[in-house]
């Protein structure tokens, strides 16, 4: 921290995973009420949005300016595992079946198009003084849910994250 705000004006891109308009449920953090992958892997991605809008917050009057970019779905080992198991049981084999057809290239293409937005925030002028934004895989700011900007929701989930 100390270097970024020596060299300030400074960038720093939090990269989020799921919508912008996805709750944060603060009273199932930990997934001790329901637990599902994909809505746990969700709840801690809404969990870490809040704690950099409160980082952007302190940060920005020191020059260091936060923002949060969504860079959109890519094919990797992970999303792949993840889609496979919401697919119905009988469809599985199918699934496993066209998952396993995906060729290097065209995980190499999604891979280069996820990161589109992310080079275009950390290069662009448009972004260069502006902190707190959340941004979409089309590299335009986007609404985030209304739950993540509470002045009690970020703190909180600051303290969370940080255990």
């Amino acid at each position: 921290l100390p270097l970024l705000e020596i060299s300030a004006p400074s960038r720093v891109l939090m990269i989020t995973g799921g919508k912008s308009g996805d709750a944060l449920y603060l009273n199932d953090l930990q997934a001790e009420e329901r637990f599902s992958p994909i809505a746990s892997y969700s709840n801690t991605k809404r969990a870490a949005d809040a704690m950099s809008l409160l980082m952007a917050s302190e940060l920005a009057p020191k020059g260091v300016y936060l923002n949060i970019v969504y860079p959109g779905i890519a094919i990797t080992p992970m999303t792949m595992g993840l889609a496979s198991k919401i697919v119905p049981g009988v469809l599985r084999p199918l699934f496993n079946v066209l998952g396993a057809a995906v060729t290097r290239l065209e995980r190499d293409r999604s891979a280069r198009k996820a990161a589109r937005s992310s080079v275009y925030v950390a290069l662009s002028s448009n972004y260069s003084m502006v902190s707190g934004v959340y941004v979409g895989s089309n590299s335009m700011p986007a609404d985030l849910h209304q739950k993540r900007r509470r002045p009690k929701t970020q703190p909180v989930c600051m303290l969370l994250l940080l255990q």
